[in-house]
C-alpha cells in the first residue's frame, strides 16, 4: 500500500495494528538488558516476523525507537548472532522504505 498523506496512514487500521505490533516487539527489545543475548536474538526474530507480516506498507511506524534498538543490538558488546539478525532486519526495513524515503528519515 502507498499511502503518500502521513493521515492517510493514519485513518488505516492495518497500520495502527501495524504500528502497534511493532511497538511492542521494539519496547521488550529495548527493555532487554545488553548481557541478555538469548532475549535479544528471539527478539529480534520477533521484530522480523512482525515487518514480514505488513508488506503491504513502504514505510515502518515508531522509526526513531526502531533505529534506537537497532543501534543497541550492534552494540561490540553483543554476540555475533546478535549482530548478524539485527543486519538482517535492518536489510529488509530499509529495502522497504528504499533509497527516497529512506534519505528524507536521515
Amino acid at each position: 500500500m502507498d499511502l503518500q498523506d502521513p493521515e492517510a496512514y493514519k485513518k488505516n487500521k492495518k497500520w495502527s495494528r501495524f504500528q502497534s505490533d511493532l511497538a511492542k516487539c521494539l519496547h521488550g527489545l529495548e527493555k532487554a538488558p545488553i548481557s541478555d543475548w538469548a532475549s535479544l536474538n528471539n527478539g529480534l526474530g520477533s521484530l522480523q516476523k512482525c515487518v514480514d507480516s505488513y508488506k503491504d506498507f513502504n514505510d515502518i511506524p515508531e522509526k526513531l525507537l526502531f533505529f534506537r534498538v537497532m543501534c543497541k543490538c550492534l552494540d561490540p558488546q553483543n554476540v555475533a548472532g546478535v549482530h548478524r539478525r539485527a543486519v538482517e532486519t535492518l536489510n529488509k526495513v530499509c529495502t522497504r522504505l528504499g533509497p527516497d524515503n529512506l534519505a528524507k528519515y536521515l
